[in-house]
């Protein structure tokens, strides 16, 4: 999932990356993930099991993903 047309500066989230000191092994969006601010919620599954269902903020979707790739 990108949040941009540069795939290298604007990777929100994929398959396989890191997150939350595991690996993402699916995820899924719907009509409703996205509201009117552009906040995005998006349904992912880990590799260790764990299920979380996680808030992109448009205007710091950069901070985010780096912060959870922290961690």
């Amino acid at each position: 999932m990108y949040t941009g047309p540069d795939p290298a500066r604007d990777l929100l989230l994929e398959i396989g990356g890191p997150l939350l000191g595991s690996t993402i092994t699916e995820f899924a969006l719907n009509p409703v993930s996205i509201n009117s601010a552009g906040r995005l919620a998006i349904r992912l599954r880990l590799a260790d099991g764990r299920q979380a269902i996680v808030r992109a903020d448009p205007a710091r979707d950069a901070e985010v993903t780096a912060n959870l790739r922290k961690r």
